[in-house]
């Protein structure tokens, strides 16, 4: 992951040139500093609405001995606060019921 950021995430999109930045269940699994990275290029590129999932204390290790799916950092409700963003938990949801909520969220933010 770490060549990754040193690409510092440009991914050929201009800035402010998506409607919606989505990032789910992805930041548990990078360091806080990288998390922070790409936070920042979900900012840089979205042009309204950023939506972000995280578990809450769901401890992970590796998955079948894919390395990359171990939680390297927990990200809690107050984190994202303290960074100006709006929170809304969930509790524990399915895929559908997932899209389904964020397809609510596009729908009252933009």
């Amino acid at each position: 992951m770490k060549n990754l950021f040193k690409l510092k995430f440009q991914f050929c999109l201009l800035k402010r040139s998506v409607d919606v930045s989505l990032a789910c269940e992805i930041l548990e699994h990078l360091s806080k500093h990288d998390g922070h990275l790409l936070l920042d290029e979900l900012e840089r590129v979205g042009r309204s609405l950023i939506i972000v999932s995280s578990p809450i204390g769901w401890p992970q290790k590796e998955i079948y001995g894919n390395p990359y799916e171990k939680h390297i950092s927990e990200w809690k409700p107050e984190e994202f606060e303290g960074l100006g963003y709006k929170v809304k938990v969930v509790d524990a949801v399915v895929l559908p019921r997932t899209l389904k909520l964020i397809d609510k969220m596009r729908r009252d933010y933009l």
